[in-house]
């Protein structure tokens, strides 16, 4: 066993090794200059570096029939439409390879995340850096929200469960226990060098957008209780193909209220209003979706847009003062499961709108990732309290 575990490993630092060449290269091959490393020749690696999973017993279903198109790709790769193609391709195969030899070799990463008044759509952003960056290095990601310095933890030890198995399942359905620490693992609980984020530069690029959805799609499927909820909204009206669709996810409360240093700024209620309005009439739409936690919002709209306004949550906040919402959650005693489920799920329905507007937000973000296509999307470029905005008497 220890042997094959070396090979494994061995196999592992190839793979990884492989395609950052492999990138490099076709960077400059794309640009016209000969390589010394040619497609047809990393095919033929990669159809090497199989030969030792087979001797591991770690056969992939289809793996050989991926690789004989590889082979057929670089035959024909002097032809545009076919380079694209077989890049994809063996980034595709090597990843299966790649995800076959970490599950084998069972190396754990538990994550955390110390950040005491996150919510959860800043948590998942930052779970999905750590899980890129575990698997990058070979580990099986595993994410702890019970050893943890947030409100989250409270909320395992209420459902003696943790808590982020209520939303969604583990990455590799291996649930956290304290077993794992038995096994080969690493913890990070530090920010990850690289995550997606709501700033412009990550908003506007579709190469990383895409990246970090298949991330999600593949590492954060949703719990099968959330799944359930989800699905019940998914099969009435007007998701259920009646009308089209506007998704409004806006920030106020404790956000707006506290303006924290360096945090996007938000949008005025009566911007986001007469923005709703604009694209309405401009992408024919017949409801608006609305994701808020401040009831003055819920009201606003109500107010402009009656029964086209729908909604699925039940808490909303009217008077938070100078406190987070997690600090107002333990000092009124919010269900915390209730009101982060609730949240979860409009940022999914939000996901299927036919059009987005919102503020510049982790909930923002989330559900660009959980989409597959919006006719329009839109987020307001405000600036950052204390930095960019101009709001100050400065006389």
């Amino acid at each position: 066993m220890e042997k094959q575990l070396r090979m494994a490993d061995e196999l592992f630092d190839s793979l990884k090794k492989a395609k950052h060449m492999f990138s490099e290269d076709m960077a400059v091959y794309a640009n016209g200059t000969s390589i010394y490393n040619t497609p047809s020749g990393y095919a033929s690696l990669l159809e090497s570096l199989y030969q030792i999973l087979c001797v591991l017993d770690l056969q992939i279903g289809g793996m050989e029939q991926e690789i004989a198109a590889l082979h057929a790709l670089s035959s024909k790769i002097r032809k545009p439409e076919n380079f694209s193609e077989f890049l994809i391709c063996f980034h595709n195969a090597a990843n299966s390879m790649l995800l076959r030899v970490i599950q084998y070799r069972e190396y754990y990463c538990i994550i955390r995340n110390n950040d005491p008044i996150a919510g959860l759509g800043s948590h998942i952003l930052t779970y999905l850096g750590q899980i890129a960056e575990s698997l990058s290095e070979g580990y099986i990601p595993v994410i702890d929200m019970i050893n943890v310095n947030h409100s989250f933890a409270d909320l395992s030890r209420q459902a003696n469960h943790n808590a982020w198995e209520l939303f969604f399942r583990q990455p590799f359905d291996c649930q956290f226990s304290y077993d794992l620490k038995q096994n080969k693992h690493i913890i990070k609980d530090a920010l990850p060098s690289d995550m997606p984020n709501c700033s412009m530069e990550f908003l506007t690029n579709p190469v990383l957008i895409d990246h970090w959805k298949w991330l999600m799609k593949a590492f954060m499927p949703f719990s099968s209780v959330i799944e359930d909820e989800i699905q019940s909204y998914l099969s009435v009206s007007p998701f259920h193909g009646e009308g089209r669709i506007l998704g409004v996810l806006v920030r106020g409360t404790d956000y707006t209220a506290m303006r924290p240093y360096s945090y996007p700024v938000q949008p005025e209620v009566e911007e986001v209003v007469a923005k709703a309005q604009e694209v309405m009439q401009l992408y024919d739409c017949d409801y608006i979706y609305l994701a808020t936690e401040d009831a003055k919002v819920l009201s606003a709209f109500e107010k402009n847009f009656h029964e086209q306004v729908v909604t699925t949550q039940d808490i909303y906040y009217s008077q938070v003062g100078q406190n987070y919402l997690a600090f107002v959650n333990e000092q009124h005693s919010i269900d915390l499961y209730q009101k982060n489920a609730e949240y979860l799920t409009a940022l999914y329905l939000l996901s299927r709108c036919h059009c987005f507007i919102g503020g510049r937000t982790s909930g923002s973000v989330v559900s660009l990732l959980l989409s597959e296509h919006y006719d329009y999307f839109y987020v307001w470029n405000k600036g950052r309290y204390g930095m960019d905005d101009m709001f100050y008497d400065i006389f």
